[in-house]
């Protein structure tokens, strides 16, 4: 394949996932609609590691690389929290252990971009650690922030044990969220500063809703404003890196 086709075939792919959000909002769409457009982000996420590979775009290609295992984790917490088959006989635990997979891969991706994580001597170049230590600041205050949430809408002590599980993949969640809104200090164009972290900050509300249903109300937000709101956070987490590619290279 020409790798000029690979934009083409992104838009393209962009525009279906676009139309199926639209459709699903629309006309409260089914369960199999909300999985076939997971799918199609799974497909996203290869077709930009396949752009980024022929166009030899080394900078990214671990990144996406990481993307696409951790969307295709998605795509299988998905269809495990859906019911379709099975690792434990509660689908929501299931899901739990899925995403947080997917979860630890995308951190893994985020190591590559953000200076959250470098090691000690990269720490020592970077002013002392001052940068470091600003966005351990940061994280600490998101999680924080996930603690009071969680205690005051989901905290059930009836279910203690499925409560710490979902607290603890909270806590994993928030932080990916906090890793990447330390773009904003970053040297990155203000799209991928903006889409990535509200991609994480969707991906959270949805599993916020869900938890809330689990826990404490069934009926709560009811509709397909979970799937909804997951699918426009996973991809513009998937979009975020295309963009900033886009951008830089006509710059």
């Amino acid at each position: 394949m020409n790798p000029r086709t690979f934009p083409i075939l992104q838009y393209l792919i962009v525009i279906v996932i676009v139309v199926l959000t639209a459709y699903q909002i629309i006309v409260n769409g089914s369960l199999t609609h909300f999985l076939a457009t997971s799918i199609i982000i799974s497909f996203l996420a290869l077709v930009n590691l396949a752009d980024i590979y022929l166009n030899k775009d080394g900078d990214w290609f671990r990144y996406s690389l990481l993307l696409l295992v951790a969307m295709i984790c998605g795509t299988l917490g998905d269809f495990l929290m859906a019911g379709i088959f099975y690792i434990t006989s509660e689908p929501v635990l299931n899901g739990i252990m899925m995403f947080g997979l997917g979860h630890l891969f995308y951190l893994l991706a985020l190591r590559k971009k953000s200076p959250l994580l470098l090691n000690s001597k990269e720490s020592a170049a970077l002013a002392g650690g001052r940068v470091i230590i600003r966005n351990l600041l940061i994280w600490i205050v998101f999680v924080i922030g996930i603690l009071i949430v969680f205690y005051f809408t989901v905290f059930n002590p009836a279910n203690l044990a499925m409560g710490i599980a979902a607290l603890l993949y909270g806590v994993l969640l928030v932080t990916l969220l906090a890793f990447s809104s330390t773009k904003w200090f970053d040297e990155f164009s203000l799209w991928f500063k903006i889409a990535l972290p509200v991609g994480f900050f969707f991906f959270l509300f949805s599993d916020w809703i869900i938890a809330v249903r689990f826990f404490v109300d069934g009926s709560f937000l009811s509709g397909p404003i979970v799937g909804v709101t997951y699918i426009i956070g996973q991809t513009l987490i998937h979009v975020a890196a295309l963009g900033e590619r886009i951008i830089s290279a006509k710059q």
